[in-house]
């Protein structure tokens, strides 16, 4: 799949990471030595003047098998990403940026009901897609519980969860559900952990202005794009 990507920090995520996916870069004259630097003799650099920093780029989602090959040669880091049924594309792509600023380098989602690789996806990640892979299985409930016996444990992100904390888990899953719904039943059931995030007020303790009476003016939950970056920054903290 062919995607047209713009902006200069956005190429050169892609040029500096995964140069052999880019097929194509037009980009102001000032910046084709830069980028072609970046990028190697391999990817044609094109100054035209007036021009933004525009790039075409080939991504393929990878499958189930790939996965489990990767696992077991130990080519993923110790945390990945699974989403179940998220259907929003900036959502995914919002995901995808987080996860691969917080050195994630594999995102599970399922075949159907699932919003894969698209324009908008892909634009909003900025440069995300360059750093991870994207891998499409057919039943997510089923490849959690494969995970689980290459010694993962999944940590799935739900309102009726504890309070956010590390579990202490080391190689491990963070789960996020679909927009509205949440994880669904069967993905839920493999879950070794489930967590929330309490905001001011939420729980009995969050506490406004510093100390003062818990407030109710507060939403009852996060974007889940929100949901996984605080998660990951707290995976993050835990095994720093």
């Amino acid at each position: 799949m062919k995607f047209t990507i713009e902006g200069e920090r956005h190429v050169a995520e892609y040029l500096r990471h995964r140069p052999q996916v880019v097929e194509d870069v037009v980009c102001p004259p000032r910046l084709v030595r830069q980028l072609q630097t970046l990028g190697g003799r391999s990817v044609a650099v094109r100054g035209q003047t007036g021009s933004k920093v525009l790039a075409m780029v080939r991504l393929t989602p990878l499958h189930e098998s790939e996965l489990f090959t990767f696992v077991a040669t130990d080519k993923l880091s110790h945390v990945l990403v699974a989403l179940d049924h998220v259907v929003d594309p900036r959502n995914l792509g919002a995901v995808v940026r987080s996860a691969a600023f917080f050195g994630v380098r594999g995102l599970i989602v399922a075949r159907r009901r699932q919003v894969g690789l698209t324009t908008a996806a892909v634009n909003t990640a900025r440069g995300g897609f360059a750093l991870l892979d994207l891998f499409l299985v057919t039943n997510l409930a089923r490849t959690l519980a494969n995970l689980k016996k290459h010694g993962f444990w999944v940590v799935g992100a739900d309102m009726a969860g504890e309070p956010l904390r590390d579990c202490g888990f080391d190689k491990r899953i963070l789960l996020f559900g679909a927009e509205g719904k949440g994880i669904s039943p069967a993905v839920r059931a493999q879950c070794d952990c489930l967590l929330r995030i309490d905001g001011i007020g939420v729980g009995g303790s969050g506490r406004a202005n510093g100390g003062g009476k818990a407030s109710e003016r507060t939403l009852q939950s996060l974007n889940v794009s929100a949901v996984a970056a605080i998660f990951l920054q707290q995976h993050s903290r835990s095994v720093g």
